[in-house]
C-alpha cells in the first residue's frame, strides 16, 4: 500500500504569516522586561538567545530555586540545585526588580516560564485563527489540491512540530484523526480529552489519516485528574491561559530526581523528556513506525533543528529495504537559492541523508529554477518557497 508522510515545520506555516524562530524571539523579548534582560546579558557576552534557549535557560532557574526549597523533602536530593550557578547579576535583577525573597523565588521563575509559553501561544494564534477567514483562500485551495493528490485513496499520516492545526483548518473536507476523542464524561462536547484508548489507536492504526502534533497545540491545554496531569484539546478554540499552573499542580517526575514543568507545547532544550508524557510519547513511537511503512516522504519547512527528530529519520533511512522510495525536501527560504549546495550546507541534514545518499554527487538535476532532482537516490529539493512549491504544483515533478 502506498502511503505518504508529512513532516512540516516553521518555515511550512510561513506562507500563512506563520513566523520563524528568531522572528518569534524578537516579539517575546520585545513585550517583557525580565526575557529582554535575560537576552541582552547573554549577547553581550556574544552569544544570541532564540526563544527556546531563553526558556531552557528559565527552566534551570525554576528547577535550581525549587530544589533548593523542596529538594530534600520532596524529592530526597535534586542535583541541579546544588551545582547550578546562576550568574550574579541574573540573581541580583531577581532580588530586586521583582523585590523576591528565598520563599517564592521559584514560584515567580514558574510563573515566568509560562509567561514565555503564554507569549509564544498567542503569537501562533494570530496566524492560526486567520487560516479559516479567506484571507489564505487561494493558499488554502491549491494545498488541499496537494494534500489530495498526494493521498489519493490511501493513508495521509502528518506530523508536524509546528503548535498549530493548520491543514486540518485549511483542508477542512479531509478527514484526520489528531489523537483525541470527545469526552464522554462532559458535557462540553468542543473539548476532546486523551484517553487510553487512543493510545492503542494511534500505535496500532496505520489505515487512517492522522494529523499529529509531536510537539503539542496552542489548542490543547493541562488539567489535574487524580495525581497526574492530563492533556485535552479544544476543536474550535485556544484553551491555554495558564491561569492554573501557578500551584504547580502540573509538576511531574522527569529524570530520575528531577521533575519538569507540563505545558500544552513542547519548547526550550528539554523535548526528549517532555515526549515521555502522553500523548507525546505515542504519537513520537507513531511516527518512527511511518518513517518505516511510508514510501514518499514529503519534509516541508523543516529545518532539522530537532535532533531526536532526526534521528529517527536516520533510523529509517538506515535500512536499506525500508527507506523511502522517494523524499522532497521543501526549504520556506526564496532569497535565491538555486545552488544545490544549499542543504548541503546544513550539517543536521547531511547527517540524517548519509551515507544513504551521495548529495555531493552529480546525480542531481535542475528541473527548472529552484528544483532539483537525483532520480538514482529519489531524492528531490525545492528551494522557492512552499507557496511557490503549490502554486506551480512542484510537487507533479516528483510524483
Amino acid at each position: 500500500m502506498h502511503k505518504t508522510l508529512f513532516l512540516t515545520g516553521a518555515g511550512f506555516a510561513y506562507s500563512w504569516d506563520g513566523l520563524l524562530t528568531k522572528e518569534v524571539t524578537k516579539e517575546l523579548i520585545s513585550e517583557n522586561e525580565i526575557f529582554r534582560m535575560l537576552f541582552r546579558h547573554y549577547e553581550s557576552k556574544g552569544y544570541v538567545l532564540n526563544f527556546e534557549e531563553l526558556l531552557n535557560i528559565i527552566e534551570l532557574l525554576f528547577q535550581k530555586y525549587y530544589g533548593e526549597k523542596f529538594g530534600k523533602t520532596n524529592h530526597d536530593f535534586v542535583p541541579i540545585a546544588n551545582v547550578f550557578d546562576v550568574q550574579k547579576d541574573i540573581a541580583h535583577f531577581f532580588e530586586l526588580d521583582l523585590k523576591l525573597n528565598e520563599e517564592n523565588t521559584h514560584l515567580a521563575i514558574s510563573n515566568l516560564y509560562f509567561e514565555l509559553i503564554k507569549g509564544v501561544v498567542e503569537i501562533i494564534r494570530k496566524y492560526a485563527l486567520s487560516v479559516k477567514d479567506g484571507k489564505h483562500k487561494e493558499l488554502n485551495t491549491n494545498l488541499n489540491m496537494f494534500i489530495s493528490n498526494a493521498n489519493g485513496n490511501n493513508p495521509l499520516r502528518y506530523y508536524t512540530t509546528n503548535y498549530d492545526r493548520l491543514v486540518i483548518d485549511a483542508c477542512p473536507d479531509i478527514h484526520f484523526f489528531d489523537g483525541f476523542s470527545v469526552d464522554e464524561i462532559t458535557d462540553m462536547d468542543e473539548i476532546k480529552k486523551f484517553r487510553l484508548q487512543e493510545t492503542s489507536k494511534i500505535l496500532t492504526d496505520r489505515h487512517t489519516n492522522c494529523h499529529y502534533n509531536l510537539h503539542g497545540s496552542i489548542y490543547w491545554d493541562v488539567v489535574r485528574k487524580y495525581s497526574t496531569p492530563n492533556i485535552v484539546c479544544s476543536k474550535n478554540t485556544v484553551v491555554s491561559d495558564f491561569s492554573h499552573y501557578q500551584n504547580f499542580t502540573t509538576l511531574l517526575d522527569s529524570n530520575p530526581k528531577e521533575f519538569q514543568l507540563v505545558s500544552p507545547i513542547i519548547t526550550g532544550l528539554q523535548k526528549i523528556q517532555r515526549t515521555n508524557i502522553s500523548p507525546f510519547n505515542a504519537m513520537s513511537a507513531s511516527f518512527l513506525t511511518d518513517c518505516f511503512e511510508c514510501d514518499m516522504w514529503y519534509i516541508l519547512g523543516y529545518s532539522f533543528s530537532d535532533p531526536h527528530i532526526n534521528n529517527m529519520l536516520r533510523t529509517a533511512m538506515a535500512d536499506k529495504n525500508t527507506r523511502p522510495k522517494k523524499i522532497v525536501w521543501v526549504s520556506y527560504d526564496e532569497k535565491n537559492k538555486t545552488k544545490i549546495e544549499q542543504p548541503i550546507s546544513i550539517l543536521p541534514f547531511r547527517q540524517t541523508f548519509t551515507p544513504q545518499i551521495d548529495l555531493e554527487s552529480q546525480d542531481f538535476v535542475c528541473i527548472e529554477e529552484y528544483s532539483f532532482y537525483s532520480e538514482k537516490d529519489g531524492l528531490g529539493l525545492y528551494f522557492g518557497g512552499f507557496s511557490s512549491f503549490l502554486e506551480k504544483e512542484i510537487w507533479k515533478q516528483y510524483k
